[in-house]
C-alpha cells in the first residue's frame, strides 16, 4: 500500500535556501530529532526520484520506510495548489 501525504505551508525565506535545507537529506537526523539515520539509495544530487532509507525513533520505537523524493513540481515550476484544494482521494 502506498500513502501519499501533502502539506502545504509558507516558510518566511528564499525559495533557494527552503530548497537547499529540504534537499540536504543526509543532514536530516541532526535537524529532525525524530530521525535516528538517513542512508541514500540513489547516487548524485538530490532531485526527481532520489530514493533513501530513514529510521525515525517515536516512543521508544524504531521504524525504518524507503522514501523517494517528489521534486518534480519545483523543478519543472509547477505552482502548489491552492490552500483550499481538496485532499486527494488517497487522502480520504
Amino acid at each position: 500500500m502506498t500513502l501519499t501525504v501533502t502539506i502545504h505551508r509558507h516558510i518566511a525565506a528564499a525559495p533557494d535556501r527552503v530548497f537547499a535545507t529540504i534537499t540536504d537529506i543526509p543532514n536530516t537526523p541532526t535537524v529532525i530529532s525524530a530521525i535516528a539515520s538517513v542512508a541514500l539509495l540513489t547516487d548524485g544530487p538530490v532531485g526527481p526520484g532520489t530514493r533513501w532509507r530513514e529510521t525515525r525513533r517515536l516512543l521508544g520505537h524504531a521504524a525504518t520506510e524507503t522514501l523517494e523524493d517528489e521534486l518534480r513540481a519545483y523543478l519543472e515550476g509547477d505552482p502548489a495548489p491552492a490552500p483550499e484544494a481538496q485532499p486527494s482521494p488517497q487522502a480520504q
